[in-house]
């Protein structure tokens, strides 16, 4: 079986156990099973009833279990990281920005916080996790597997680094923005030419070519993103916003497991609780 072929089955066998999981569980060897039966009955894998027992061992070294919740942390994560990228992406920022660069829209527009980019970040994660809710006591269990535990903390890192990626993004773009706003008030976009044919038909969206380009210019003051170490010195901030992230995600998680209420609304509201305290 070449590697393509083993690559294509893998993926579709994964797909298969994400779709089951949620009735299955994940300590089932009917999972398996089922997602083997419905991947033999795909028109699309003729020769899937020829693979053998090795060639599934091969796919799936550590069990197909931990691979089909990898792929759901995976999914997950890229959930997330789409989410937070509409929302708090520095165009999507910027835009909003645009849109009420007059004084009296101005007061009605919040700029977004720390605060917002975690609270959505969390509450994304807990979305794309609900379905498979009843069975993920399971889950956590193999991923605490000692073969496991490298690959489950790698998928945590990602997720907290994303978050922390967004969230420094926003707070050095907020103090710029009100920075800009003094310049932008004072006319300064006013010499930036406008063409008459720039307008879209969608009055609601347009935005001012003069405006939008004075506010990106300002976003080009500063890095917007941080590191671990700054000037030769341990940067204390860029750890310590990793170390709260990690607190809220690893506290939701723990509730995750024993909220029973309708959609996990206790684990939301709880973390909403605790970022409002620790933000």
């Amino acid at each position: 079986m070449n590697a393509d072929v083993s690559n294509a089955i893998r993926i579709a066998l994964l797909k298969e156990g994400m779709l089951l999981a949620p009735t299955y569980g994940f300590k089932s060897e009917c999972l398996f099973a089922a997602a083997k039966r419905s991947l033999s009955l795909n028109s699309n894998f003729v020769h899937f009833n020829c693979v053998n027992s090795a060639n599934f061992a091969q796919l799936f070294p550590r069990g197909f279990p931990i691979a089909v919740i990898e792929n759901i942390l995976m999914k997950s994560n890229a959930d997330s990281l789409v989410h937070l990228e509409q929302c708090f992406s520095k165009n999507a920022i910027l835009n909003n920005v645009a849109k009420h660069t007059e004084p009296h829209k101005y007061v009605d527009f919040t700029l977004p916080s720390v605060k917002n980019v975690v609270v959505e970040a969390m509450d994304t994660k807990i979305c794309s996790l609900v379905p498979f809710a009843p069975h993920w006591f399971e889950a956590t269990s193999l991923e605490c597997l000692p073969s496991n535990v490298p690959h489950a903390a790698r998928y945590s890192i990602e997720f907290i680094d994303s978050v922390c990626y967004y969230a420094e993004r926003v707070k050095r773009l907020k103090q710029i923005i009100l920075s800009g706003k003094i310049v932008s008030d004072s006319g300064v976009s006013d010499f930036v030419s406008v063409s008459s044919n720039s307008r879209s038909l969608d009055d609601s969206s347009f935005i001012k070519p003069g405006a939008e380009t004075v506010w990106k210019s300002f976003a080009l003051v500063a890095p917007l993103s941080s590191a671990p170490v700054r000037g030769g010195i341990l940067d204390c901030e860029w750890y310590a916003l990793r170390f709260k992230v990690a607190s809220v995600f690893s506290l939701c998680m723990l509730s995750f497991l024993g909220d029973k209420s309708y959609n996990h609304k206790h684990t939301r509201e709880m973390a909403k609780s605790i970022i409002n305290t620790l933000f």
